[in-house]
């Protein structure tokens, strides 16, 4: 009977007995079969005491039966008790590709929810050289322009991301198919190339509006989930600076190291290739109209291996430049091309045969040609024409590619964006931080500028930080130079020319520059607590930056412009400026400029600023300056005055405007 009882025991299958099967030895003789029968809440509790890794590993040496306990629902009573952590809580199971600049892509699994992501992470000490430097670059501006934006559908999100020094983890949502897949896999209809197109356009009008340049669109980073487009793939993208500085050329090399890079050179503008360093836009709209042409080729319209081969395929199929576009593609030096003439890429009867005649040794062009005013149309046709301008300024924007007749939609009439940070009185509970030493710390941050040569909008957005993070966290005295070198050599990694090509030591340097009262290592573990802090996002629209938007729009005098600069930096060393919204803060110190050259403007802007909010935020200023010419300790202000040594600042008297002044500025 015992044996009868025993056996029915033994031969129950489901939920509640688990068998453990183990291998025999090495020469395939009969397999020993070890039987545990453990029910299966009872194994759930005991690996509890167990780590995820060490559950994965011990699991791994068993039967089919333990792997297939281990699932969704193990993984969510396990986090109930021990709540898993990023590694943990996601899973790789494919490795997708590496580069040393860009790091390893994985496929992961959520354990909780079965949801798949891609997880990239990098290795910064790997990436520059081996030598430990911080963030780079690009991936500081990848995370902080999406954290920055607004959702938007036509535009992929960063779910997460980890920074565990030397090793930067960002995951993103997954999508199975890219528009190069697509297009390899089947045929788009004329309707489907519109639809994509415009969402396409849609995504990059958002960015545009928002000012931020993609400069890598191609159907790589173009990503279709339930026929709704997402543009990805931010590392190359840059904040639009006004007025327009020089960017930093792109190093071919970095190209060459990879194959799969070399397909962002199939949709470059050409005055990219030739180092042109001041552009905006329009090299965007250049991308558009190859990524056109390619829905409806089903291959690139330009392919070329190296960069004069691609340059040559451009200028056989739309005609070498004359000398009016050798002026706007490269202002140094006029390159040698064969003369190919240009023409009209419509084709109808009446020009069929000066197009054959033009392109007779170009068999391959014509047939492109062809299939393009088959597929496209007279509107696609006109549209592709005026996006693959070799003159930049004769581009289409992206405002006008969307009214196009080919795509014929309204403009989403975008609010742009502006992300005001939020400060605290934070005095309130910094016990051993005051106002004077703050002030201290912000002329000296103006003297390392002026060392380092730094635009002024890195120095306002390291002053942000320091705001912010003094919001957030009480911090002693001794740290407080810390967050604010560490602060501006984030500020200068972020906003300044990238030179991610070439091996960097900002730390090195930034350590330096305080006498080595700090080292490396320490400004590198403050960066990745102020990055936390400020969840990663350092994209902020400084004073100085809206003042000289206004200034411009406005066409203030050059004497009040450079006035009113002056009063930016100045004011920005109180304390008490910090609860006045940025904008309004940049209107008044146009105002006080205004005031002091007695130059009256009347504003077209329509501001949202009322006669009273601009009076009390001059209120405040004018406490700012008081406070700062009456404190001994604070009153030479030796680097500001040296940064604005034209304008003989210790001269200038602060003169605040009346209420009629005032109000004739906002009308």
């Amino acid at each position: 009977m015992l044996l009868k009882k025993k056996k029915e025991f033994e031969n129950q299958k489901g939920k509640e007995n688990i068998l453990i099967q183990t291998s025999s030895n090495k020469k395939g003789e009969q397999q020993v079969k070890h039987k545990l029968l453990l029910p299966k809440d009872l194994l759930y509790k005991l690996f509890l005491f167990l780590t995820p890794k060490e559950i994965n590993k011990h699991i791994r040496t068993l039967n089919n039966q333990y792997l297939q306990l281990i699932n969704q629902q193990f993984w969510n009573y396990y986090n109930r008790y021990n709540p898993l952590q990023f590694d943990d809580l996601y899973s790789k199971f494919k490795f997708l590709q590496e580069r040393r600049s860009k790091g390893k892509l994985y496929q992961v699994c959520n354990r909780l929810t079965g949801q798949y992501f891609v997880l990239r992470e990098l290795d910064t000490i790997k990436a520059n050289a081996n030598h430990n430097d911080g963030i780079q670059t690009s991936v500081l501006r990848e995370i902080s322009y999406v954290k920055s934006l607004k959702s938007h559908e036509n535009i992929a999100s960063i779910v997460q991301v980890k920074i565990n020094n030397p090793i930067v983890q960002i995951l993103y949502d997954y999508y199975p198919l890219n528009l190069r897949e697509q297009l390899k896999k089947t045929d788009l209809s004329i309707e489907q190339i519109k639809s994509l197109f415009l969402q396409i356009c849609r995504g990059v009008e958002y960015l545009h509006q928002n000012h931020i340049l993609h400069r890598n669109l191609k159907p790589d980073n173009i990503f279709i989930i339930n026929k709704i487009v997402k543009i990805s793939d931010f590392g190359m993208s840059r904040l639009e600076t006004f007025p327009i500085i020089p960017y930093t050329p792109e190093d071919p090399k970095e190209r060459e190291r990879s194959n799969r890079e070399v397909k962002r050179l199939w949709y470059r503008a050409p005055e990219m290739l030739f180092r042109k360093q001041y552009y905006s836009c329009e090299i965007d709209s250049w991308s558009l109209g190859c990524i056109l042409a390619e829905m409806a080729l089903r291959s690139p319209l330009f392919n070329g291996k190296t960069e004069i081969e691609y340059l040559f395929e451009v200028f056989q199929f739309l005609g070498s430049p004359d000398d009016n576009d050798w002026n706007s593609i490269s202002s140094d030096v006029k390159f040698k091309f064969p003369q190919w003439k240009k023409y009209n890429l419509q084709i109808n009867e009446l020009n069929k045969n000066d197009i054959i005649d033009i392109i007779q040794n170009r068999k391959q062009i014509y047939e492109k040609l062809l299939t393009l005013n088959t597929i496209l149309g007279k509107d696609g046709i006109d549209l592709l024409q005026k996006l693959l301008c070799i003159k930049p300024e004769n581009r289409l924007d992206i405002i006008e590619i969307i009214q196009h007749p080919f795509l014929n939609a309204l403009n989403q009439n975008i609010q742009i964006h502006y992300l005001e940070p939020k400060f605290k009185e934070y005095l309130e509970f910094q016990i051993e931080i005051n106002q004077t030493m703050r002030s201290t710390l912000i002329d000296w941050l103006i003297d390392v500028c002026i060392h380092f040569e730094l635009m002024d909008e890195t120095l306002h957005l390291s002053i942000i930080y320091i705001d912010l993070v003094l919001s957030k966290i009480k911090i002693s005295k001794k740290n407080l130079q810390l967050i604010g070198v560490t602060s501006l050599k984030l500020a200068d990694v972020y906003n300044e020319r990238s030179k991610e090509y070439f091996k960097q030591e900002n730390c090195n340097a930034y350590a330096y520059i305080t006498a080595d009262e700090y080292n490396e290592q320490q400004i590198i573990d403050m960066e990745q607590q102020i990055l936390q802090i400020l969840d990663y996002n350092l994209s902020y629209r400084t004073p100085i930056q809206i003042l000289k938007i206004i200034n411009s729009k406005l066409k203030v005098s050059t004497e009040s412009q450079l006035l009113s600069y002056y009063f930016c930096d100045f004011f920005i060393m109180g304390y008490e400026q910090l609860i006045i919204e940025r904008q309004l803060y940049a209107i008044c110190c146009l105002l006080l400029a205004l005031n002091t050259k007695n130059e009256q403007i009347n504003s077209s802007q329509q501001f949202q600023f009322t006669e009273k909010d601009v009076t009390e935020a001059l209120d405040r200023l004018y406490n700012v300056w008081q406070f700062i010419k009456l404190q001994p300790q604070i009153n030479s202000l030796d680097a500001c005055m040296q940064r604005h040594k034209h304008l003989n600042p210790r001269d200038i008297q602060l003169n605040i405007p009346n209420s009629e002044f005032i109000t004739q500025f906002l009308k």
